[in-house]
């Protein structure tokens, strides 16, 4: 993925958000250990399967128990999370929790062995997202609110979770940044979600986006503006990832 420097083995990485487990093959594949954090019980499931099917030994713990609330609440649903209890030695551990809100689990990764990197690439949402009581309280209306603030959450959780050294790798779907106003947005839109920590925004890498069918893949929606504006030049998207390090 553009804009990470993971390249030794061994290497311990948290990702937020497994989609269907193709980013996280990757990461497999290149010898690191990965510690996920996923809400969607379909991309937890789609992402078992795949690395299973691969030959990676899997722990997945699940830890939700979703509630439907009444018209009070307007009918919508919260999930309660168990305690993450204990872990067995595999390559792969990934735990149903939600980074938004979710006290055990930040609290639990604030007692664990620091990450080298923390990776939160692609990260989207589903349909039934948007009637969760999360999703109400925090005033989540479409997917590109819904990604912004997790990855405002992302920040937040790389101070505490990343050794000294270690690096925030965020990468999305976004304009082609081939001028330098492009790229000086994206970065200043980084500074600002790493202005409540100590971490340096560092470099922005980008390569075309192309579609990808793969099959059991995790469709991408495009997000257009919601303000009335439009590009008024020609517009290509790239997969754009900052890297970001703490000190």
């Amino acid at each position: 993925m553009p804009g990470s420097r993971l390249t030794l083995t061994d290497t311990r990485v948290l990702e937020i958000g497994c989609g269907a487990g193709h980013s996280t093959q990757a990461l497999l594949a290149l010898g690191h250990k990965i510690t996920a954090i996923e809400e969607n019980p379909h991309c937890i499931e789609a992402t078992r399967n795949r690395l299973e099917q691969n030959g990676y030994r899997v722990q997945v713990v699940s830890r939700g128990t979703p509630k439907a609330l009444g018209p009070a609440q307007g009918f919508t649903y919260e999930t309660e999370y168990a305690d993450i209890g204990v872990l067995a030695n595999v390559d792969y551990t990934l735990i149903e929790g939600d980074v938004l809100q979710d006290t055990k689990l930040v609290a639990w990764l604030s007692t664990q062995p620091r990450f080298d990197a923390l990776v939160c690439w692609m990260i989207g949402t589903h349909t039934y997202r948007g009637h969760s009581a999360v999703a109400t309280a925090r005033g989540i209306t479409e997917n590109g609110v819904h990604r912004v603030l997790v990855q405002n959450e992302v920040y937040d959780l790389a101070k505490i979770v990343l050794r000294a050294g270690g690096i925030l790798s965020v990468a999305d779907r976004l304009e082609t940044p081939s001028t330098a106003s492009v790229r000086d947005a994206i970065m200043q839109h980084h500074r600002e979600q790493a202005s409540t920590t100590t971490l340096r925004v560092d470099r922005l890498r980008h390569k075309p986006y192309a579609i990808d069918r793969v099959a059991g893949g995790i469709t991408m929606v495009p997000t257009p503006p919601t303000d009335g504006s439009a590009v008024d030049r020609p517009y290509t998207q790239s997969l754009c990832a900052v890297t970001s390090i703490k000190p």
